[in-house]
């Protein structure tokens, strides 16, 4: 029995990672294909959200490829860093896969993924931050393109936003463990 449990959490994690995607993948297509025969602007920046963030784009900022190939191809050492992320995000899933009855999930795996997740978007904000600011030194004088430097501000900003939940998330775990300890 607690075979079939462990097989059908492991599934159910799984699918959620998966099914997020792919939801996203499908909504985001019929969104943009409702945008193209009506024309409006709000199916077309949802689909666009649905289609790029959550289908195509979840797994590559998760992973770091994205920030990597984006904002600093050239560079080397960013290889490390995107190593490292990739591991915690990996030994994360490893853990919750071998305990996926656990609820909560054991402790590290926690901390792994908020870590490695929660590095992973800082780095992407604050790159993006850092090239709207170059962005916007660029547009004044003519180098630059004003819509790519704001699209640069609103990844920053969502990318410190998701930091900020995994901060929140993390802050709400150590209270839970100091209220646990027993009192004199």
């Amino acid at each position: 029995m607690r075979a079939a449990e462990d097989c059908l959490g492991a599934i159910s994690i799984v699918g959620f990672g998966s099914s997020f995607v792919v939801a996203s993948l499908m909504v985001g297509l019929q969104l943009l294909g409702i945008a193209r025969r009506t024309g409006k602007a709000p199916e077309l920046a949802n689909g666009t959200a649905y289609l790029a963030g959550g289908g195509l784009g979840y797994g590559l900022v998760v992973l770091a490829f994205g920030i990597l190939r984006i904002f600093r191809p050239a560079d080397r050492w960013p290889i490390a860093l995107m190593a490292m992320i990739v591991a915690l995000l990996a030994v994360s899933l490893v853990g919750r896969l071998r305990n996926v009855a656990m609820v909560p999930g054991p402790t590290f795996v926690f901390w792994s993924f908020t870590i490695g997740s929660g590095a992973s978007y800082a780095w992407s904000g604050f790159e993006s931050l850092r090239f709207h600011a170059m962005s916007r030194r660029r547009t004044r004088i003519g180098l630059a393109d004003g819509d790519i430097a704001q699209r640069f501000l609103l990844w920053g900003v969502a990318g410190s936003a998701t930091v900020g939940i995994h901060v929140c998330s993390a802050a709400n775990r150590f209270l839970e463990r100091i209220r646990s300890i027993p009192r004199c």
